[in-house]
């Protein structure tokens, strides 16, 4: 989805094309990874620190430097900087990285010292060094499809020391076609703004259609972030990653995620 995309009823499912069709003359559609979505998806993100708690704990387990995969706008990276860590942050979006390059230039100068910064890819990188521990947060994993996901296995497991972890969080029962409907939060920043986040899943389909919409729709161009995520359980993950070099050592839930439940699986080099 390019930035500034004209906005079209067709393909936009069920609530999220409910609530824009009275305002469809003046919807824009952005990527939420774009430079527009990027905006959104970090102040989305500082609002809700679900998960954070529970990646820092698993990480301070395990003494060494963490890779964190699909990083973004540093929403784990600045806690596992706190930890006094050495943190390499790898994601894929150029805007999502600037916004982390602001985070890290706000933070204390240690930080930064501390920081790699990589553009890369996590279904395929090569950095030259191990990790003690590799995080993937935010059920992030769910932007990869099949293929990916198998590369994303490979490359983590050319990356892990000798008794090193890759923790990551998926949806602890969700599976496609179970609802076949939508689901919806809302979320007010501390600026006042605010944004209804709407999945979408079409019954028996594999994938997720991601809206985030602002609950103000009365601004003369109302600005609306898209992605497509696959559907992927706890179940699903572990049917996965075997025979990929990795194996499942540990599930632990997540408190007060939304809108669906999530677990943090870790997983460490098959024996």
């Amino acid at each position: 989805m390019s930035a500034g995309q004209a906005f079209s009823m067709a393909g936009v499912p069920g609530l999220a094309a409910e609530i824009l069709a009275p305002v469809a003359d003046r919807v824009v559609l952005h990527d939420l990874y774009g430079e527009v979505g990027a905006a959104v998806y970090t102040a989305l993100a500082e609002a809700d620190q679900h998960e954070v708690r529970e990646f820092v704990a698993a990480v301070a387990r395990t003494p060494g430097p963490v890779l964190d995969l699909a990083a973004g706008a540093g929403r784990l990276t600045l806690p596992l900087l706190a930890l006094g860590r050495h943190v390499t942050a790898l994601d894929l979006s150029v805007p999502m990285l600037a916004a982390l390059e602001r985070a890290l230039d706000a933070a204390p100068r240690a930080f930064r010292a501390r920081t790699r910064v990589v553009q890369g890819d996590m279904s395929d990188f090569t950095l030259g060094e191990q990790f003690a521990v590799v995080v993937l947060a935010a059920t992030s994993v769910t932007l990869l499809d099949a293929t990916g996901r198998q590369g994303l296995y490979a490359s983590v497991a050319r990356h892990l020391t000798d008794g090193g972890r890759f923790v990551l969080s998926v949806a602890q029962d969700r599976r496609p076609g179970e609802e076949g409907e939508d689901t919806c939060h809302d979320i007010r920043l501390p600026d006042g703004r605010g944004y209804r986040i709407i999945e979408h899943i079409a019954r028996g389909a594999r994938q997720r259609e991601v809206t985030v919409v602002p609950l103000d729709l009365e601004t003369p161009e109302v600005p609306v972030c898209r992605s497509t995520v696959e559907v992927l359980s706890l179940g699903d993950l572990e049917d996965e990653v075997a025979g990929t070099g990795l194996q499942v050592v540990g599930v632990e839930p997540t408190a007060g995620a939304l809108p669906h439940r999530t677990v943090l699986v870790t997983l460490a080099r098959a024996r």
